[in-house]
């Protein structure tokens, strides 16, 4: 019975140890994925009202355009070389009001590619790191519900302190629970806003894609806090197994 409850506590520390190098190499790295999603969240927005001021300015280049080409025909008659030359300009307002409201709208299209890619790979990175730490503290916490089941005169032959293991047990397991608890929720607003990504890219009617670029940078603020309460939770659970790192 002794040689287990060895092995036991054997794991459990090696978990304790791992857990904490694992956080000491990945909380900044999961801090920068929030400012990066917090960033790209900005980035929409301007987009979004940049685009309403872009829409209204080419189209009223191309009005005006439109009405100088018209008055220079009307005038022709009666001044002949200025209405003509009138005309001339006027036309090529309008087609300088076009061409700069396309090229806006390609470099939107591909600058919004860009984001949602960002968005993927931030999202991919976050979860494989999460990945590395979420097993981890489950271990821990599985192997405290174990060890306390152990007399306290057992588990101080194995190196384990009974009083501190009691400690952490009924209060730092709650603390590991939580961590767990809002990082698996955090998780799932990700994954669910990853599947229905392309959806608030999609084109459509410039007022239908402000509001859609919009949603997103709000549901991405969203998430940035959600994530950022897991990551508060896993460092308050790495603090308080600190006890059984030697």
């Amino acid at each position: 019975m002794q040689w287990i409850i060895a092995v036991k506590a054997r794991r459990f520390h090696i978990a304790v140890q791992l857990f904490d190098l694992l956080m000491t190499e990945k909380t900044e790295t999961l801090s920068n994925y929030m400012n990066q999603l917090n960033l790209i969240a900005d980035h929409l927005d301007r987009w979004s009202n940049r685009t309403k001021v872009a829409g209204i300015s080419c189209g009223t280049t191309a009005v005006l355009g439109g009405l100088a080409a018209g008055a220079g025909i009307l005038l022709a008659p009666l001044t002949l070389g200025a209405s003509l030359a009138i005309t001339v300009v006027g036309a090529g307002v309008a087609t300088a009001g076009g061409v700069a409201g396309a090229s806006a709208a390609i470099a939107h299209k591909v600058d919004l590619e860009i984001e949602k890619k960002k968005i993927r790979k931030v999202f991919q990175d976050h979860q494989d790191n999460i990945q590395d730490l979420q097993p981890c503290l489950k271990f821990i916490v599985e192997g405290m519900n174990q060890l306390a089941q152990h007399p306290s005169a057992s588990l101080s032959k194995v190196k384990v302190d009974p009083v501190k293991l009691n400690m952490v047990y009924h209060l730092g397991g709650g603390v590991c629970a939580r961590a767990i608890e809002a990082n698996v929720k955090a998780s799932g607003i990700m994954e669910g806003l990853a599947i229905g990504l392309d959806m608030y890219f999609k084109d459509g009617k410039g007022a239908t894609k402000n509001k859609l670029r919009s949603k997103c940078a709000a549901k991405l603020r969203v998430l940035v806090q959600e994530m950022g309460t897991g990551l508060g939770e896993l460092e308050r659970a790495k603090e308080s197994l600190k006890v059984f790192l030697p």
